[in-house]
């Protein structure tokens, strides 16, 4: 290994970072309490373990939603 072996990293990652002491802030969040924290994270988990269909729109208009089958329409 070379004796700067990660210093890439370290420097990517500081450039990177804002406030190093954001940790120790401890004062809430305003607006959002943790109930509701809670909800918003697990909704957004969940969202990648079931994802719904996309909604059909108007975009969609005319469309048949596609086919598995290759070649030309008939």
């Amino acid at each position: 290994m070379d004796t700067r072996f990660g210093n890439a990293l370290g420097m990517a990652k500081a450039q990177q970072t804002v406030n190093p002491d954001a940790s120790l802030n401890t004062v809430p969040v305003r607006g959002v309490d943790g109930q509701a924290g809670d909800a918003m994270y697990d909704n957004y988990r969940d969202s990648f373990i079931s994802p719904k269909a996309p909604a059909r729109g108007a975009l969609d208009v005319g469309t048949s939603g596609g086919s598995s089958r290759g070649g030309a329409m008939q």
